[in-house]
């Protein structure tokens, strides 16, 4: 790395039944592994670009009912003196914790920061991988601690309660079916890809996943054509789902009542 850096020593330290018995799933630990290497990596990117690239290493190791990873990240001295890594895991991870004392501490004029990150969701997709092994079963505490000589941050414990609050998953926010009139923009013959249609009642377009297997079993038998313009009487069911704080909607039409030619 071109350039004066410092050396960043960062401790994950898992603890839990499995943990106790000397076990952890594999999976987990590996995306653990890359979404810390990620998240630190990743931040220093959106903030200061080529000039915030950052190198990491590992150093992981069992010892008697702890799972812990030591990572090295070799980090340029100007983000270490703007307090980078506090940012990262102090500020950051307590506002996604939504703990309001927490969050609120620090440099203010720093909040576009704070936001740029939330806002990344390679950031926060990596973060969810960091809390992912907690799991009843499996770890039920996650430490992280700056053991740098110099740390630039409180040890940070997570909870196997807290670790919804990290986006590790996908949560569904609301599930309701509604029945109309859609007008075929543009159909599809494969399984498991979007239609594009429009509803009639407010001429709203959206993509929907065609799932009723009565309708495109006859569609493929009978060789039903379409034409730019016909419609559908149809049951849509509309899921909205939240993943790492971004809201989005699956659309899948049900039940077809009825084919309308414009013909």
């Amino acid at each position: 790395m071109n350039g004066h850096s410092e050396e960043a020593r960062i401790r994950l330290t898992y603890e839990g039944p499995a943990v106790y018995r000397g076990r952890m799933p594999a999976a987990d630990v590996g995306k653990a592994i890359l979404g810390m290497a990620t998240t630190v990596t990743r931040a220093g990117k959106v903030l200061h670009g080529e000039e915030g690239r950052i190198e990491a290493t590992i150093e992981p190791r069992f010892v008697r009912g702890s799972f812990e990873i030591q990572f090295v990240f070799d980090i340029p001295g100007m983000l270490m003196g703007v307090g980078f890594l506090a940012l990262v895991f102090d500020r950051l991870f307590y506002r996604l914790r939504r703990d309001v004392a927490r969050q609120t501490l620090g440099d203010p004029d720093r909040a576009s920061e704070l936001a740029r990150l939330e806002a990344d969701l390679r950031v926060r997709k990596a973060i969810a991988d960091i809390v992912r092994p907690l799991d009843q079963d499996t770890a039920t505490l996650l430490t992280i601690r700056d053991e740098s000589d110099d740390p630039a941050f409180a040890p940070l414990s997570i909870g196997y309660d807290d670790a919804p609050l990290f986006g590790a998953g996908v949560k569904t926010l609301d599930r309701y079916e509604t029945q109309d009139v859609f007008t075929i923009i543009k159909p599809s013959f494969r399984p498991r890809t979007v239609w594009r249609l429009a509803r009639d009642s407010d001429g709203r377009e959206f993509s929907a996943y065609v799932n009723d297997m009565d309708f495109i079993s006859s569609m493929v038998e009978r060789k039903i054509g379409f034409r730019s313009g016909d419609r559908l009487v149809a049951r849509l069911r509309t899921t909205v789902k939240s993943r790492f704080g971004q809201t989005s909607e699956l659309n899948e039409i049900v039940r077809v009542y009825d084919h309308l030619t414009s013909g």
